[in-house]
């Protein structure tokens, strides 16, 4: 007899079913998602809590995505502060965004809001190796990494792996030499696999 694999502590699995194609999803915002994934799919997704850690380019267009299908908890962590140098790559972010240095989290805490005024959004203008901070992660159904910093990965790592949350990185790198001539250009996507229990 086969093992059955069951999912670990704190991943919420529910089963939805297809909508049928009826008039009465016609004015819905979420029309086609329902019928996709049913009501129960998207109530799942209204009570989602995601975390998104780093909000560079790729953190900017995550937040956006997140938000339109109507996640309803975020976590946002990112220390950085809005350059003009960010404005070619960062959704939504003005010249006076620059000037003002507004803190990249309180971009997209906007973002959010202008997409699903009903979200819930936690955010902390703070290093996430910072205990309290990296402390809130614990509570997210999943969390996506955009920072490129190697001490980020490594306490998303821990976090992840420690409490069993799902989670994946995602990002884009340039690197040039001390002439400005680019030498590597490289995105990467990495899945954290975390292994349940076998019974």
């Amino acid at each position: 007899m086969q093992p059955r694999r069951t999912a670990p502590p704190g991943w919420r699995h529910r089963h939805a079913v297809p909508a049928p194609s009826t008039s009465g999803f016609a004015d819905d915002q979420y029309d086609l998602q329902i019928r996709m994934f049913a009501r129960v799919g998207q109530k799942t997704l209204s009570r989602a809590h995601i975390a998104v850690v780093g909000h560079g380019a790729v953190g900017s267009l995550l937040v956006e995505y997140l938000a339109r299908p109507s996640v309803g908890y975020f976590t946002l962590v990112d220390e950085d502060a809005v350059e003009a140098s960010n404005l070619a790559r960062l959704i939504g972010a003005s010249q006076a965004d620059a000037e003002n240095r507004t803190p990249k989290v309180q971009l997209a805490r906007r973002l959010i809001q202008q997409a699903n005024p009903s979200a819930h959004i936690v955010h902390f203008n703070a290093d996430v190796a910072k205990a309290s901070v990296a402390d809130r992660l614990k509570g997210c159904d999943y969390v996506f990494l955009a920072a490129d910093s190697m001490r980020a990965r490594l306490v998303v790592n821990a976090v992840v792996h420690q409490y069993l949350i799902p989670a994946v990185q995602l990002g884009s790198k340039v690197r040039a030499d001390e002439q400005g001539q680019v030498i590597d250009a490289f995105s990467a996507i990495r899945l954290w696999v975390v292994l349940g229990a076998i019974s």
